[in-house]
């Protein structure tokens, strides 16, 4: 339109008016024909390159949807080829996976076991240091306590006891009371010598735990015995009672807290007489039912000591306590209500001597020791058991008596056993049993009789309690000194313990004492040792030892010479012993070896006694006026100058000495021998 009123140099034109005047009366489609033309041909192009360029874009549109056809199909294989690879894949994966859960549940089945073994290992340990500490505890408090063996004395009365005695005891209505009473209470039940006391008190611990109304209790015993060193004391009770409590009761905290406590608060290993007091008033207090039972009471040191500290210690409590004793206990006396006393009578313990004596003359019937014609076995107990008059120990004694083989020669002996026993129409006494058996004692063989009266001697007066084998060591060392025999010297590592001699020899001595001694063994056989049947045999020695200073001819002066004799002769066999059997020289064998102690007692068992005691012996006869025994002095002395003057002898003596005591022991020795 511009074109229209301008030229090509962009000035007017001049006839514009006209020209305008011309478009303006001319048609339109006149004017713009030619353009309208044109402008539908170029439509027509620009159409068809429309058409031309959609049918390219479809053509190019359908080449491509086939390349993504062709891509497609081939991805779909591929797709097909994946999945099935995945399938694989994942069934591996889920194989793996189960596999590795069952390795992992293994895994962990096994770790579990592990730790639950582990635990129970653990727990094992924790038990067993628990165990240990416990153990070790336990073992601390009875090392504290110390207690002495005191079962073999409960064994002995319980084989003593025959079958069916000792039952009226456990219908008595005081033991009834005593055990029914839910109180402390106090039950002493006494008698005479020999009637039977220990193996009552043996019967009662064994039937007692059937009695006692609660069963969760501590029954506790002890039986004293005058001639064992560990076994007369106070304190040796308190030790085993406390001992049997704590074994009773060791799972106690509070008792076990108490003993520690006690033990700790000590500046001693062992405790003391007053340690002991107080831990059994402890005891007492933390323990309710326990049950003590004492016997032979009057065989302690001090047994009125005994009783008003046991007393003491248990006042107030639950405990019960059953003593046996003599009747001559002056604290019982006065501590024991007459309704809580049991005395041993004729009355109460006959018919147990009647059963016993019925089944002894049996045996002697089925023995052919009796004659055929014999009365019937009833009425000879009925004999014997009056004779006995209530004591057990005479009827055991009359038949050691009657089964002796020395009553009477072979053909009289079995009309002598009966006369015997018809005879005893009145009751007779311990000393009148005793001299009976003297008497056979007295009628044997010299060397039997000798070896007998030896062996009471040295029970009697011994200054420390000897083993079995160290009185076979000495009685064989007298026999070869009597008999003027070269001595059999025994050297370092030989021993003298052989079991077949020790049985034989033991067997000897009891046949020649006629069952007057026994031997009571311990766990081992060294640890045996030799004791009379019952204190009333010691006794009825000892009254008659220092009962006068002149011996009168006869079977009972034969074995009860005067103190002063045995002493010396004892003496006399000590130094023999030490000059003759132990070769003079080192006791090693070897100058420069030093000698155990071991090796030394196992070759020569009496030496240790004989080198620290034989001094001993002859200190109370020094201060004794008795002057008629000068023979047994002066051969003493004889003895003492021969030892003396024999160097080897007397260095090995010295040597001995510092070997098997103290520097203190040997200064005393030597002041000894200064008087």
């Amino acid at each position: 339109m511009v074109g229209v009123f301008t030229k090509k140099n962009s000035k007017l034109k001049k006839h514009h008016i006209i020209r305008a005047a011309q478009i303006c009366w001319q048609p339109f489609e006149v004017t713009f024909d030619s353009i309208i033309a044109r402008l539908s041909i170029h439509k027509s192009v620009v159409r068809e390159e429309i058409e031309l360029l959609n049918t390219a874009n479809l053509i190019k549109a359908c080449q491509q949807g086939l390349e993504s056809l062709s891509i497609t199909r081939a991805n779909r294989e591929t797709l097909v080829t994946i999945q099935s690879d995945q399938k694989d894949l994942e069934e591996k994966i889920e194989s793996a996976t189960a596999k590795l859960k069952r390795a992992q549940d293994e895994e962990d089945r096994k770790l579990s076991e592990a730790i639950w073994e582990y635990h129970k290992q653990v727990e094992v340990m924790k038990k067993m240091l628990l165990e240990t500490d416990f153990e070790n505890k336990r073992n601390e408090i009875l090392a504290f306590i110390n207690p002495p063996e005191f079962m073999e004395d409960l064994e002995v009365s319980q084989d003593s006891r025959d079958e069916g005695t000792g039952l009226w005891l456990s219908n008595h209505p005081c033991l009834l009371e005593w055990l029914n009473t839910s109180d402390g209470s106090m039950l002493w039940i006494s008698g005479s010598p020999g009637c039977g006391k220990t193996v009552l008190a043996g019967s009662i611990i064994s039937d007692l735990p059937a009695e006692i109304p609660c069963k969760d209790s501590t029954l506790t015993y002890f039986f004293f015995r005058h001639n064992t060193p560990n076994k007369k004391t106070e304190t040796s009770a308190y030790r085993a009672i406390l001992a049997q409590i704590f074994h009773h009761a060791s799972k106690s905290e509070t008792l076990l807290n108490a003993f520690t406590y006690a033990m700790r608060g000590s500046s001693q290993r062992v405790a003391s007489l007053n340690n002991l007091r107080d831990l059994l008033s402890r005891a007492a207090n933390c323990i309710p039912n326990i049950y003590i039972i004492v016997d032979a009471v009057d065989e302690c040191d001090c047994p009125d000591a005994f009783v008003d500290n046991l007393v003491r210690s248990n006042r107030g409590t639950s405990t019960k306590i059953l003593l046996f004793s003599r009747p001559s206990i002056r604290s019982l006396q006065r501590v024991v209500r007459e309704e809580h006393r049991i005395t041993v009578t004729k009355s109460l313990n006959g018919a147990d001597i009647y059963r016993y004596c019925a089944d002894r003359i049996e045996r002697l019937i089925s023995a052919d020791r009796l004659p055929v014609d014999v009365p019937p076995i009833s009425e000879m107990a009925g004999w014997v058991a009056n004779g006995a008059d209530g004591m057990f120990l005479w009827a055991r004694l009359m038949f050691i008596y009657l089964e002796s083989e020395a009553l009477a020669p072979p053909g009289r002996d079995r009309t002598v056993r009966l006369d015997a026993m018809r005879k005893l129409r009145y009751p007779d006494s311990l000393d009148n049993m005793y001299s009976r058996i003297i008497e056979l004692i007295w009628s044997s063989h010299n060397y039997e009789r000798e070896l007998a009266r030896q062996v009471f001697h040295w029970i009697l007066c011994a200054k420390a309690q000897l083993s079995a084998y160290q009185l076979h060591d000495i009685l064989e060392c007298t026999y070869e000194q009597s008999e003027k025999a070269q001595p059999v010297v025994r050297r370092i590592g030989q021993s003298y313990l052989v079991p077949e001699s020790f049985s034989a020899f033991s067997s000897m001595i009891i046949l020649s004492c006629s069952s007057l001694v026994e031997i009571r063994r311990t766990s081992e056989t060294v640890g045996a040792h030799y004791r009379f049947i019952h204190q009333s045999t010691a006794e009825f020695f000892l009254k008659r030892i220092y009962r006068s200073e002149h011996c009168h001819p006869g079977a009972i002066a034969f074995f009860s010479i005067c103190e002063p004799e045995i002493e010396i002769r004892l003496a006399t066999d000590c130094l023999n012993y030490l000059k003759h059997k132990v070769p003079g020289g080192p006791l090693s064998g070897h100058i420069l070896q030093p000698a155990k102690v071991s090796a030394v007692k196992q070759a020569w068992p009496f030496f240790e006694y004989a080198s620290l005691r034989w001094i001993s012996h002859p200190e109370s006869c020094l201060r004794c006026k008795h002057k008629t025994y000068i023979s047994c002095v002066q051969s003493f002395l004889t003895s003492v100058s021969s030892f003396v003057s024999d160097r080897l002898a007397l260095m090995t003596w010295i040597e001995s000495l510092y070997l098997f005591s103290n520097t203190t022991l040997i200064k005393a020795r030597v002041d000894s021998l200064k008087l």
